[in-house]
């Protein structure tokens, strides 16, 4: 166990034990691909995911499987970018059991609807059955005390050719039981879990030096399978920066460029400022891009992510303290950020000067007045980006 032995209350309820009667695993390989058998031992079946929940994957039931295929990730510095992570739900509202890659070479949904094609051939196969209810006032036991998974992972979905010497391996589950708020009795999708690994030591699951090694004896991978694994992609379009306020705030503050992309300083904001009932811009640009605004209020560096009835709760708490048995509910990001996005708006820019309008209601300059900020993407034809963070009022 690496995290979280306070909530758990033996080998029943989190399969944790030292003689063999635990959580345990198997893994093979046969032409190109590793096969699991994993059997997890659980007494209490945690919240079912919806199909847009399938990541995040410790904030319910789950196990993680993390292939590091040459052994050095964190050696060559790039830890978990160069490895293959893969986090299964073994069941969810959907019924059957659902998948995603985390935090690795090529992070994002892998499976259903929702799939982005980062895992294509995976299989899983679960024992677990939804009991029907995310409502703790119906029986949440797994049948037989806990589950099975049988999972095939082609190699060829890792970022590069497999060392048969020194493949990093780390198999490590996640145990949630009743994620409920005090005085209620509905199970939420949050983070209460006890965590495992076959080699469980501190941030495991992001540090590759820590897993295990294991050998495959008689592999040899394709001959033109690349040995260097390809370049992370955690970008564009997989996950796009330039759509996030809170990301183009923080580039413009600290000089990231935009998801590690390549910066640029194209777009110049002439002036911007608020008068009548709109946000005027006059920008200058040495070429052709998407510019995209964002008016943002309050506080942006840091928002409550728990519902609470407290009148006081002063940073860093800002709402965590709960003052009611009802505190603690996730607010609604969407579509306003939880009130703190004012409004946003897009434009194509081309070369030279442009004037930019972008039209308020009186409630919108009243939202302003609470530390306003108007920030700004610039993505370039190239994939260039800039960012810029300006107070308005």
């Amino acid at each position: 166990m690496w995290q979280g032995a306070s909530t758990c209350s033996g080998v029943d309820d989190c399969g944790v034990s030292s003689t063999g009667e635990g959580n345990t695993a198997k893994v093979s390989w046969s032409g190109d691909a590793l096969y699991f058998f994993i059997h997890v031992r659980d007494d209490y079946q945690s919240y079912a995911v919806t199909p847009a929940e399938c990541v995040g994957h410790w904030q319910a039931d789950s196990v993680e499987i993390l292939l590091d295929p040459r052994g050095t990730a964190s050696q060559d510095l790039k830890d978990t970018a160069n490895t293959f992570k893969l986090g299964i739900f073994p069941f969810s509202q959907s019924g059957g059991p659902c998948w995603e890659r985390d935090a690795d070479n090529h992070q994002g949904y892998s499976s259903g609807a929702l799939d982005t094609g980062n895992a294509p051939g995976v299989q899983v196969a679960s024992t677990a059955q939804w009991v029907g209810s995310n409502q703790t006032t119906v029986p949440h036991a797994y049948a037989g005390g806990g589950y099975d998974l049988e999972v095939k992972i082609p190699l060829a979905d890792l970022p590069s050719a497999v060392d048969p010497a020194r493949l990093g391996l780390n198999i490590t589950p996640y145990d949630n039981d009743d994620t409920s708020a005090a005085g209620t009795t509905t199970l939420r999708h949050i983070d209460m879990s006890t965590r495992l690994g076959w080699s469980a030591l501190g941030s495991v699951q992001s540090d590759p030096y820590r897993w295990g090694l294991a050998t495959l004896p008689g592999y040899t991978p394709p001959a033109d399978r690349p040995t260097t694994p390809a370049p992370p992609d955690v970008s564009n379009p997989n996950l796009n920066g330039a759509l996030s306020p809170q990301t183009i705030a923080q580039s413009a503050r600290n000089g990231v460029p935009i998801s590690g992309r390549v910066p640029t300083d194209d777009l110049e904001i002439l002036s911007s400022a608020v008068r009548g009932d709109a946000v005027h811009l006059v920008t200058s640009s040495k070429g052709n891009g998407t510019a995209r605004a964002f008016l943002t209020s309050g506080e942006l560096g840091a928002i409550p992510v728990w519902t609470t009835s407290c009148t006081t709760d002063p940073p860093p708490d800002y709402g965590f303290t709960p003052c009611a048995i009802t505190d603690g509910a996730t607010p609604p990001w969407s579509p306003d950020m939880s009130g703190h996005l004012v409004k946003q708006a897009t434009r194509q820019v081309t070369r030279g000067v442009q004037h930019w309008t972008i039209p308020l209601t009186a409630a919108q300059q009243q939202q302003l007045k609470d530390r306003g900020h108007l920030l700004i993407s610039y993505e370039t034809a190239k994939n260039e980006v800039q960012a810029f963070d300006i107070r308005i009022a």
